[in-house]
C-alpha cells in the first residue's frame, strides 16, 4: 500500500488546534485537599468546564475549536490494490496515544468522509462522550466515499450490477486498511462500523458477510432490499447460523423520509420474530420525524452509549469500589469486558487518576498506587503518576524506594507530546520538592 499525504484545508475541517485533557485533580503544593467525586453536581472537573466553557461561550468555527480528547494523526491517501485507485482516509488518535506502547484500541470505521457536516459531528460525539468517560479511548478512521457514481459502485455488490465493486471495497477495508491500520496504529479487533444511506446497507451486508470480525454495525437510514438482493433473509439467515464469540451490536437508525422507514419495519419485524442468539444486541431506533440526512447526528451518541454501556457501568464499580485488593479487582473486571467485547477495554485516564487521589485523601495509599499503577500501564504518556507514586510510598514513610519512581517521571517527561511544557516544568518542580 503507498501513502500519499495529503495537506488538509480549512475549508475541509482538518487544521484542528488541539486542546488539552487534564485530569490531574491537585498538585503536591496543596496535600491532603479531597478530590470530588467525579461524578458529584457540586464539582466540575477542569476537563468538564473546558466542555461546557467551549458549548456556551465559544461561536469560532469547528476548525478553531478542536478537539478534548482526539487528535489527527493521519490524512493521506491509501493505494488499494483491491480498487484499483486511492482512498483518502484520515486516522484520528486519541491524545494521551503513544505509538511504541503495548495498548490497542478499538477500531472506528466512519464512511462518507467527504460529508463534511456529518463527518465532524460523528467525530466529535465520540470525542465529547470519552472525554467524559461514557466509552473508551479508540481509533476513528475515516474514509471518503469516490465521486457520486464511485460511492455507488463502492457499495453495490456484483449480482446486481456487472460494474460494482461492493465485493473489493470489503477487501480493501478488511484485508487492507484494518490490518495496516492493526499493525502500523495498535487498532485491535473490536471493530465497529458507521454508514449512512448507501453505507448504512453497505454495512449491513458486510454484518451479515463478517459477524465474527465485527463488535458492531451503526446503520442510519439504510435500505434492505435491491434487485436480487435481500438483506432481510441474510440477515435471519445469518442470525440461524452463526456461533458468536463475543457480543454483536447491531444498530439500525431510521427517520420518516426515502423509502428506508419500509425496509427498517420490515427488518425489525422479521428479527424480532425469530430467535436470536444471546450475544446479539439489536437495538433499533426511530426519529419519526426526522429528515434523511440528519438521522446520523440523531443516532450518533446513542448508538455508541448502547455499545458501550457495560463498558462504563464496570469502569464506575472500579472507580467506587471499597476494596483494597484493586489490581485483582481490576482482572476480574476486565475479563467480565474481555468475555462481552472480545478482548479487554482499559477504563478511561481520569477513573484511574479520581480513584487513586481517593484513596489517598483516605489515607489508603497502598490502594492509590494500585490505581496509579494501572493508570501508568495504560497511559504512559501522563507522566504525573510517577510522581504521584512516589508522594503516596513518601506518606507511608518508604522515601528510600520513591527514587526509582522519580527518575521515571524524569524520564517520561522526555520528549513528551501530550504535556505542555508548563506541566512538564510543574512535574520537574514535584520531583525535585519530593527529593528534599
Amino acid at each position: 500500500m503507498i501513502l500519499v499525504p495529503v495537506i488538509p484545508s480549512e475549508a475541509e475541517g482538518h487544521g484542528y488546534v488541539i486542546s488539552s485533557f487534564r485530569p490531574k485533580w491537585r498538585n503536591l503544593s496543596n496535600k491532603h485537599t479531597r478530590p470530588p467525586d467525579p461524578l458529584s453536581l457540586h464539582y466540575i472537573h477542569p476537563m468538564k468546564f473546558a466542555l461546557i466553557a467551549l458549548i456556551l461561550f465559544t461561536l469560532a468555527p469547528l476548525t478553531a475549536q478542536g478537539f478534548e480528547t482526539l487528535q489527527i494523526a493521519l490524512d493521506s491517501n491509501l493505494h488499494s490494490e483491491s480498487l484499483g485507485y486511492d482512498k483518502r482516509i484520515q486516522l484520528i488518535v486519541p491524545k494521551t496515544y503513544v505509538q511504541n506502547s503495548e495498548n490497542s484500541y478499538p477500531l472506528i470505521v466512519v464512511f462518507d468522509m467527504q460529508n463534511s457536516i456529518n463527518y465532524k459531528y460523528i467525530v466529535n460525539t465520540i470525542d465529547y462522550l470519552s472525554g467524559f468517560g461514557q466509552m473508551p479511548e479508540c481509533l476513528i478512521i475515516g474514509i471518503e466515499a469516490a465521486d457520486r457514481s464511485g460511492r455507488y459502485r463502492e457499495t453495490q455488490l456484483a449480482l446486481n450490477d456487472e460494474n460494482a465493486l461492493g465485493e473489493e471495497n470489503e477487501e480493501f477495508i478488511f484485508e487492507e486498511l484494518i490490518p495496516y491500520l492493526q499493525n502500523k496504529y495498535h487498532a485491535n479487533d473490536q471493530i465497529i462500523l458507521f454508514g449512512h444511506s448507501r453505507f448504512g446497507y453497505y454495512t449491513t451486508h458486510l454484518l451479515t458477510q463478517r459477524p465474527q470480525d465485527l463488535l458492531g454495525v451503526i446503520s442510519v437510514s439504510p435500505f434492505y432490499f435491491q434487485e436480487n438482493t435481500d438483506h432481510v433473509e441474510r440477515m435471519v439467515k445469518m442470525l440461524g447460523e452463526v456461533e458468536l464469540r463475543h457480543d454483536l451490536y447491531y444498530i439500525p437508525s431510521v427517520g420518516d423520509t426515502l423509502l428506508d422507514t419500509d425496509d427498517f419495519y420490515k427488518l425489525t419485524a422479521a428479527i424480532e420474530g425469530i430467535e436470536l442468539p444471546e450475544a446479539f444486541k439489536f437495538h433499533p431506533l426511530t426519529h419519526d420525524a426526522a429528515d434523511h440526512i440528519v438521522t446520523p447526528g440523531l443516532t450518533t451518541a446513542e448508538a455508541f452509549y448502547t455499545i458501550f454501556r457495560e463498558w462504563s457501568v464496570l469502569e464506575m464499580k472500579f472507580h467506587r469500589t471499597s476494596r483494597d485488593d484493586l489490581q485483582a479487582m481490576h482482572r476480574e473486571l476486565q475479563a467480565e469486558i474481555d468475555g462481552s467485547y472480545g478482548a479487554p477495554i482499559p477504563f478511561s485516564l481520569g477513573i484511574y487518576n479520581g480513584t487513586g487521589w481517593r484513596f489517598y485523601n483516605d489515607g489508603m495509599y497502598a490502594s492509590a498506587i494500585e490505581s496509579w499503577e494501572l493508570m501508568m500501564a495504560h497511559f504512559p504518556a501522563f507522566s504525573y503518576g510517577w510522581v504521584f507514586i512516589a508522594d503516596a510510598l513518601s506518606e507511608m514513610g518508604r522515601k528510600n524506594e520513591i527514587e526509582a519512581y522519580l527518575k521515571l517521571a524524569e524520564f517520561s517527561v522526555q520528549g513528551n507530546q501530550y504535556l505542555t511544557v508548563e506541566e512538564i516544568s510543574e512535574i520537574i518542580s514535584e520531583i525535585a520538592q519530593l527529593r528534599k
